[in-house]
């Protein structure tokens, strides 16, 4: 999932990771998250007239939290 900070602004990406998001002109903040890796949070510099936002290359690290084992059991009533 990407997100502009602060807003509820976002996409989702494709499975490759790509994805378009239309955003601000002003100093923003991206923020990336996906299940089992850290959230990384891009900040994005305001454009000049005339300046457009270039192609963004994000590598998402590994969560280091351990997911523990939860164990569901189904209770049926008699």
């Amino acid at each position: 999932t990407v997100m502009i900070k602060g807003t509820t602004l976002g996409v989702v990406t494709d499975s490759e990771g790509v994805f378009q998001l239309s955003v601000p002109r002003e100093a923003i903040t991206l923020v990336f998250s996906f299940i089992g890796m850290e959230t990384q949070n891009v900040s994005l510099k305001a454009l000049a007239e005339g300046e457009t936002r270039k192609e963004l290359k994000i590598v998402m690290k590994e969560s280091s939290t351990e997911l523990e084992d939860y164990r569901i059991r189904k209770h049926k009533k008699i």
